[in-house]
């Protein structure tokens, strides 16, 4: 019965000690009706930008509508949309941004898409762009990952205003980290579309599911359960060497 009383006092501790986890949606969007409707997603909810990116019903991730952009042209073409969100005196410092992404084609090399490209108040912070050949997802220090065609990733990146880095991931595993390429200390826009197209390229990328959330840090719960696992050992000793019973 005292190791179970000391179970519970210790659990208690961990209870208390512990920060209570929050999350914040930012922005979060599948395109779907009736916020938006097939046609140009530029003037829909907020985005702003050129007209290549469109809504449209026949590839989709989840639900009814997702984007599609194809390279037909030649040049950069990345509707933004802004993100509210200020890291000073704010305890949610990490920030995850994610992106359902499906290509029809990684044997393109005239095009680069913007998987994802985030800015702050100091300007450009980072991106995750996808190449079409031969068919991977670069960072900063374009660290090459394989990607399938005509199959959904998700790309995700996940910012921290406290220490100014950013990892990359690729289908919930990481593939780099480095440094805002700028340091800011607030999110204020996200880009998708096309990095560079060379003009030629009849590929199409399809954009679905994007989620921008703040959180706090993880909580130092392993070394909460560490202290009180060696707590519960030096009560179970002592009970031991007085050679009391539970």
């Amino acid at each position: 019965m005292k190791k179970l009383a000391a179970l519970a006092a210790i659990a208690a501790i961990i209870f208390v000690a512990a920060p209570e986890a929050h999350a914040t949606n930012l922005f979060s969007t599948g395109f779907e009706p009736a916020t938006y409707y097939p046609g140009i997603l530029a003037g829909q909810d907020g985005w702003i930008g050129p007209a290549n990116l469109v809504v449209q019903t026949g590839t989709v991730n989840a639900g009814a509508q997702a984007l599609a952009i194809t390279a037909g042209a030649y040049g950069q073409f990345t509707p933004v949309h802004s993100i509210a969100y200020d890291s000073v005196g704010n305890p949610e410092n990490i920030v995850t941004v994610n992106i359902e992404i499906l290509l029809n084609s990684v044997t393109d090399p005239g095009i680069v898409w913007e998987g994802l490209g985030l800015f702050g108040n100091g300007g450009f912070i980072t991106q995750t762009r996808v190449s079409g050949i031969p068919g991977s997802v670069c960072a900063a220090s374009c660290s090459i990952v394989p990607l399938n065609p005509n199959t959904w990733n998700n790309l995700s990146l996940q910012l921290d205003f406290s220490t100014q880095m950013v990892s990359h991931f690729l289908n919930g595993v990481l593939f780099s980290s480095d440094s805002f390429a700028t340091n800011s200390t607030s999110l204020s826009s996200v880009a998708i579309g096309i990095n560079n197209a060379g003009g030629t390229s009849p590929s199409t990328a399809y954009f679905d599911s994007l989620s921008v959330v703040s959180s706090v840090a993880e909580p130092p719960s392993l070394a909460l359960l560490g202290g009180a696992l060696l707590l519960l050992g030096a009560i179970t000793t002592g009970h031991k060497r007085l050679g009391l019973r539970d």
